[in-house]
């Protein structure tokens, strides 16, 4: 796979959309192109003025309530529990240590859904074998 070697000043246009020479975002859209274009840039902003470190565990939050859905569903979706579960843990084995309390916090609930998809793994497998 090739890497896309532009600067990141470059690529920031796929992620915002197209700017001018100045770096404020092309005016040409409707009206509600506009307010759209706003609202993005107001909430930009509050990314940026967020803790990164609670953006990151809000989204490992996010992975863990992913997974006890996909748990909870009938019948569990083992499979795709899986790939959550596997995302989760990768994540906070990168990061864990520096999301200090809140990293803490996240492997605890890490464990409690390992620990569930293998109870239910085990119970679905037993059911299947009967």
């Amino acid at each position: 796979m090739a890497t896309d070697e532009r600067p990141p000043s470059d690529l920031a246009g796929e992620v915002h959309g197209p700017s001018s020479s100045d770096g404020s975002t092309a005016s040409t859209a409707a009206p509600s192109d506009a307010r759209a274009e706003e609202e993005a840039a107001r909430l930009r902003a509050e990314l940026l003025d967020a803790d990164v470190g609670d953006l990151i565990a809000n989204h490992a939050y996010g992975l863990f309530e992913l997974t006890r859905i996909y748990l909870a569903a009938e019948p569990p979706r083992l499979a795709d529990a899986t790939l959550v579960i596997d995302a989760l843990a990768g994540l906070l084995a990168g990061v864990a240590d520096r999301l200090g309390e809140r990293g803490q916090l996240l492997e605890a609930a890490l464990r409690q859904v390992q620990l569930a998809f293998v109870r239910l793994r085990d119970l679905t497998h037993d059911e299947t074998a009967s």
